[in-house]
């Protein structure tokens, strides 16, 4: 969640909290669909997910449900998280 402040949120002048949300879809998908991530060799979440199910293995423990589906809004993102971090 850091990584994606510091790359999103912070870097650019936003005052008002609907203003975030209204960026949030377009942020979320170049996130999953562009960034590349160390912790994922280097790939996107979503090229990730491909690979591991071409593999037949499981995907990645640390990458949020919702990072999947580029089209998830900002409440079903802080739901996932949040389930998340209960579950551990």
């Amino acid at each position: 969640m850091k990584a994606f402040k510091r790359d999103y949120v912070y870097v650019n002048d936003l005052p008002y909290a609907d203003a975030v949300v209204a960026q949030l879809q377009a942020w979320f998908g170049d996130y999953n669909d562009v960034q590349t991530h160390q912790g994922l060799k280097m790939m996107s979440p979503r090229q990730f997910r491909q690979t591991q199910e071409i593999k037949g293995t499981s995907t990645h423990p640390h990458v949020p449900i919702a990072a999947y589906n580029s089209n998830a809004d900002a409440v079903s993102f802080q739901v996932a998280v949040k389930n998340q971090s209960t579950a551990v």
